[in-house]
Formats: structure tokens, C-alpha cells, sequence
């Protein structure tokens, strides 16, 4: 019987532990790869999410066919997993929202502390802009 409360401290503490998950990362202090970074403009309707993840940088290139390459790069302020999704609306040179088959959100999770890239290529070489929406899950 003395053993139950010791096995409920070590159950618990297990429990507790195990629901924050961690990342280390390493990396060259001084990166010597050069990137095109935008100016970013947020708008944040999700202020949960908004604290967890956090979008580091966003860098576009274009490639030799002309494809819009975009790689956005997110850190989880946290110390548990986040589960997100993201869904992309590509734009042309107007402005216009270029019309693309319909696809549905995209799941990602990041562990805590973690540095994600998402890497994007435009389905056409007429786009010219992008946006990205990310969201929680809704289940």
C-alpha cells in the first residue's frame, strides 16, 4: 500500500513531462547562404496561435522557369507541440486571385522551441504574390 502514492507521484510526474516536447537545434552563428527576405505585413485573428507560432522570416526566389518560390519560416514560442494548418492563395501581377483546384488545408504540427521552413511553389508562373493563412485544427 506505501507503494501506491509513490507510484501516482511517478505516474503523474511522467504525465507531465511527456506533455512538453522540446527541440535543440544547431546551426552556423554566421550562415553564409544570402536570402531575398520580405517585409511581412500580419494580421492576427487568432491570438492563441498567434503566441505559439511565430513567422521568423519569409524569403522569396524566382526559378529559371519563372515559378514563384517561397519559403516562410516559422518557430514555435512554446514548449509543446503546436498542430496548425495552412492553406496558400497565390495572386497575379494585378493583384487578382489566380484560381487553382480546390485544395483543403494543410496539416503540420512543430515541436516546442522547433524552427520550420515551409517551403511553396506557385502553381504558375503568372503569380507574382502570395498569401498564407494559417489556422488550428478544427477537430
Amino acid at each position: 500500500m506505501k507503494n501506491i502514492p509513490l507510484l501516482l507521484v511517478v505516474w503523474i510526474w511522467v504525465a507531465a513531462v511527456g506533455c512538453q516536447t522540446t527541440v535543440n537545434t544547431v546551426e552556423p552563428a554566421q550562415p553564409s547562404a544570402q536570402a531575398q527576405e520580405l517585409v511581412i505585413k500580419k494580421t492576427q485573428t487568432d491570438p492563441s496561435l498567434n503566441q505559439r507560432i511565430k513567422v521568423l522570416r519569409v524569403i522569396t526566389t524566382t526559378s529559371p522557369g519563372g515559378y514563384l518560390n517561397v519559403q516562410v519560416d516559422l518557430r514555435n514560442a512554446s514548449q509543446s507541440l503546436v498542430r496548425y494548418t495552412y492553406k496558400v492563395e497565390w495572386f497575379d501581377e494585378k493583384g487578382l486571385l489566380i484560381q487553382t483546384p480546390a485544395a483543403g488545408a494543410i496539416p503540420r504540427q512543430i515541436e516546442g522551441g522547433e524552427i520550420q521552413s515551409i517551403v511553396l511553389t506557385a502553381p504558375t508562373p503568372l503569380a507574382k504574390d502570395f498569401r498564407i493563412k494559417f489556422q488550428e485544427p478544427t477537430n
